[in-house]
């Protein structure tokens, strides 16, 4: 019914800019649909994605952009108070430059008010368009069709997106700077939302990716530029795959901000999320502004994305923040609703009711259970009952009320979650990678099926944790150091977005049962660390709890800091420094603090937990030279300083952040006002039986410690194997970065 209604609205605006009339004339024609598309023209939102370019055999349909679309609105809609009116929606053939222009000529022509912000969002493809003549020994290879794309053009290399020529028929480029004119409306503030790559480099499929950029294009400079280049003309040229082209960069923006998915010599992907698809710079951004606080700047967000895990594991995404005003700006130009949300009401239907859950982080959304409860945000004189989910498809779960009145919290409530049920045998979702042949597919997988806690499943219909492939002469030639001498067609695993897992390469003619045998121990760490991460919950903790991690040598103030606090901590009172886009980076045995602040009203007990570049989790803190008897407690308003600074003075943990190892890290802050017991005990055994006396100490059963640790913070329920995890008294953060 929403879809419907929303197509009918768009097609009503679309039919009237068309005309030349402005959208006030459908209050007195389209009823109440006209009234909420004319009433306040003062935030205006063109959200464009398209899926299917017209069949072509090179430009396969892509997943995830309508998606891309549907996250954005429903962002804009409930958390910056957009009318509905004003987001106007642009799919596959309807995305023309034609259309593009009738709706900024509305808004433009409008009387009614001034436009205040204007958000553009485009997911789609994109690619590089050589505008110079090619060097003699990179000849181009003849046969692409030509695409819509953004272009970007400087020093003769455009970087564009692709939309649809005026019939709808044939994509085109569109250079960036294309973009931009036309979006050079009355208001500067504007924002550009560009959720597609440019570079390509082959295969397009990775795993549970997909590329969102095409092969670039040799076009000769006299033919066409950027400037030239109108709505109706199409690129005239040949496709070309690792050609030597001029650095791209993007354009000067006349005006805004725009907030990229990459930049223009990095790449772009959409993933399997926990049951649909999406641009990974799509969902993470709009996952993370559910979660964020009214005054929170649009440089802070952007700082969060950079250093979320699914950006690294997924993808080498490198997002793009380019504009003067990035530092003052809150996101799109408008502070957001006055709480941070879980998710929103949409629709009532008897007894069941449908609820976005847009805020869920990702990591939390594939351990999530039946039996979870949202609340409203803000809540009103009369108690609310929970409501409960009873299943959930997607970003979108079916809850009921426990009311014995069956009332409902309006349509359009901002929810935010109360308590979380949560498995206690999520199993391990092992991808089998491209790299493997079917029957090589069919041993592992009967092999995993004898793992109680593991299952293989197919990257390209589902959501996986790892993969496991082999080694390939691509792996070898690109090999990091780090990873030691690769076996040719050796078994190993991998991140979803085909990293490799440091040292979990075996030798050449190993079997394939052999191998899921051998990486069984590896796998155990992979799985412990995910059901960890289902208990993050920063954003709902009712805990004040911060943490800032950062080099002696270059301190607090350096780029190379990384932070993460809970809602109910405060914000810092200086922005974070100015760093370059993707994660901190660290030398190996560099010098690492960590200082956390604890503005709870009681004293918390924390556990630090760091998951490697190798896949396995490491406990950091308590100590076991106390023998793991006696926990890190931090009282009320105090801050501690993880080593002591006696121990940093002798230098004598110098890899306790790093492990000695090289690539991906992952820091676990655990907190809770409950003191921890049995998985001290544990922590405590598995101590004497390494022979552990300081820190990192590899956890040798550390699925049995992240249970022991899940136990002690959550309640039991009536369903077998289900626990409940309350926010009151727990806090879990994630902090990741790169060790060189």
């Amino acid at each position: 019914m929403a879809s419907t209604r929303r197509t009918f609205l768009n097609q009503l605006l679309i039919t009237a800019v068309g005309l030349g009339w402005d959208p006030a004339w459908l209050t007195g024609a389209g009823g109440r649909y006209g009234a909420a598309l004319a009433a306040n023209t003062r935030k205006l939102a063109i959200l464009v994605g398209i899926n299917r370019y017209g069949g072509s055999s090179t430009h396969p349909p892509l997943q995830g952009c309508l998606m891309d679309v549907e996250l954005q609105r429903e962002l804009l809609l409930h958390r910056f108070g957009f009318d509905p009116g004003d987001i106007i929606v642009l799919t596959n053939e309807e995305a023309t430059l034609e259309h593009l222009d009738q709706i900024l000529a509305s808004a433009a022509r409008s009387t009614l008010r001034p436009l205040e912000t204007l958000v553009f969002h485009f997911s789609g493809y994109g690619r590089l368009v050589q505008q110079q003549p090619l060097l003699a020994e990179t000849p181009p290879v003849s046969g692409s069709d030509s695409l819509a794309t953004l272009n970007l053009a400087t020093d003769g290399v455009m970087v564009p997106a692709f939309m649809f020529n005026a019939s709808g028929q044939q994509p085109q480029d569109v250079p960036l700077s294309t973009w931009f004119e036309r979006l050079n409306l009355s208001t500067p503030q504007v924002t550009s939302v560009v959720d597609c790559g440019f570079t390509y480099i082959d295969p397009a499929l990775r795993g549970g990716l997909r590329l969102r950029s095409r092969p670039a294009l040799f076009q000769p400079a006299e033919s066409q530029t950027a400037g030239s280049q109108t709505a109706g003309s199409q690129p005239a040229g040949d496709a070309i795959v690792g050609a030597a082209m001029a650095s791209p960069t993007f354009p000067p923006l006349p005006r805004g901000l725009m907030l990229s998915a990459t930049t223009p010599q990095d790449l772009a992907a959409e993933a399997v999320w926990s049951g649909f698809t999406a641009g990974i710079l799509s969902y993470l951004l709009t996952q993370y502004l559910w979660e964020s606080t009214p005054a929170e700047k649009l440089y802070t967000a952007f700082d969060q994305l950079t250093t979320q895990r699914e950006l690294s594991v997924l993808a080498c995404q490198k997002p793009s923040l380019q504009g003067s005003r990035w530092r003052a700006a809150t996101p799109y130009f408008l502070p957001a609703s006055s709480d941070a949300a879980t998710g929103v009401l949409q629709e009532i239907k008897g007894n069941r009711a449908s609820v976005w859950l847009g805020g869920i982080p990702p990591a939390v959304l594939c351990g999530i259970q039946v039996g979870t409860t949202l609340v409203p945000t803000e809540l009103s004189g009369s108690a609310q009952s929970p409501l409960v989910m009873r299943s959930r498809t997607g970003l979108v779960a079916q809850v009921s009320t426990d009311d014995s009145e069956g009332s409902w919290p309006p349509i359009g409530t901002r929810l935010r979650e109360e308590s979380r049920i949560l498995s206690s045998h999520l199993k391990l979702r092992v991808g089998l990678d491209d790299s493997l042949g079917r029957i090589e597919k069919v041993d592992i997988t009967s092999a995993l099926s004898e793992l109680s806690w593991a299952e293989a499943s197919n990257p390209r219909d589902q959501q996986v944790d790892c993969l496991i492939g082999k080694v390939t002469a691509t792996d070898r030639l690109t090999n990091d150091v780090g990873q030691g001498i690769l076996n040719p067609d050796s078994y190993g695993l991998f991140w979803p977005g085909r990293q490799m897992l440091f040292s979990s390469f075996g030798s050449s003619g190993e079997a394939a049962r052999g191998a899921i045998q051998r990486l069984t121990p590896r796998m155990q760490h992979v799985l412990a660390a995910k059901r960890l991460r289902t208990t993050l919950n920063g954003g709902v903790s009712h805990l004040g709890l911060s943490a800032l991690l950062y080099s002696d040598q270059s301190g607090k103030t350096s780029p190379a800091t990384l932070r993460q606090r809970t809602a109910q901590a405060p914000a810092p009172t200086l922005a974070p420094p100015l760093r370059e886009t993707g994660l901190p980076q660290f030398e190996s045995g560099e010098m690492l603090s960590l200082e956390l602040h604890n503005s709870h009203s009681q004293e918390v007990f924390v556990y630090l937990a760091l998951l490697d570049s190798s896949g396995q989790l490491n406990l950091l803190a308590p100590n076991p030279q106390q023998a793991l008897t006696q926990p890190l407690v931090l009282a009320s308003g105090s801050t501690a300083t993880i080593p002591p600074r006696i121990e940093v003075s002798s230098r004598s943990l110098p890899d306790l952040f790093t492990c000695g190892s090289r690539g991906l890290t992952e820091l676990f802050v655990v907190a809770s006002t409950t003191p921890f017991s049995e998985s001290l005990t544990l922590g405590a055994s598995m101590a004497r039986e390494r022979g552990v006396s300081r820190m990192p100490m590899l956890l040798s059963r550390p699925l049995d410690w992240v249970q022991a640790v899940v136990m002690e913070m959550t309640q039991a329920v009536p369903e077998a194997d289900m626990r409940r995890l309350n926010h009151q008294s727990f806090a879990c953060l994630s902090m990741v970065y790169g060790v060189s």
